[in-house]
């Protein structure tokens, strides 16, 4: 009798933890699957930063005030204005001509 309960025993343990180990393969990804999935999560987040650094690269490499110039109606109409014209500065005289205006300048003294 007592070799009957053990065995009665233990087939219910045996039954328990089958029901757990189904379970716990149930509740629980598989661990290859989860590794491979967690490499190409981080080989994609590798890819978004690294199109990022060069997207930052481009625009910081962008001649902007050509961009705006190009693409604003107002900076094509300012482009266009005599009074917003870069202002020329005369040309210095040359040293001959200074030197003949001081001549004149000390004569007529």
């Amino acid at each position: 009798m007592a070799l009957r309960l053990q065995d009665h025993h233990i087939a219910r343990l045996d039954g328990e933890q089958a029901a757990l180990q189904s379970w716990l393969q149930a509740a629980l990804p598989d661990l290859a699957t989860l590794q491979a999935q967690q490499a190409a999560d981080q080989a994609a987040d590798n890819l978004s930063v690294s199109n990022a650094i060069s997207s930052l690269r481009a625009i910081g490499d962008a001649d902007w005030p050509d961009v705006i110039a190009r693409t604003s109606a107002l900076m094509r109409l300012m482009l266009t204005s005599r009074c917003l014209l870069p202002k020329t500065t005369p040309p210095r005289p040359k040293p001959a001509r200074i030197e003949r205006l001081a001549a004149k300048a000390r004569s007529a003294r």
